[in-house]
């Protein structure tokens, strides 16, 4: 498939609907265009945007000791009187 788009007196151009189809581009996604020092054919390579949600739990969390409220309060006055100096 070849299909031309024509650059914008701002230097945009829409890429056509069959080709944002086949790519499968979306909004937001961001493309790269390359070329290369070798002299071979501009590339344009296709970076998808971050979703979000997808990443979700990819972080593991962080372990947490659970504590009393008797042992954060120590734990809270300890850093007080260290900060007091």
């Amino acid at each position: 498939m070849r299909q031309s788009a024509t650059v914008t007196s701002k230097g945009q151009i829409t890429i056509p609907v069959e080709i944002r189809k086949s790519l499968g581009l979306h909004e937001g996604d961001q493309v790269l265009f390359e070329i290369l020092e070798d002299g071979a054919d501009p590339v344009a390579r296709v970076r998808r945007a971050p979703d979000f949600i997808a990443m979700a739990g990819s972080i593991p969390p962080r372990k947490r000791v659970p504590r009393s409220w008797a042992a954060e309060r120590e734990i809270a006055v300890d850093e007080a009187v260290r900060d007091e100096g």
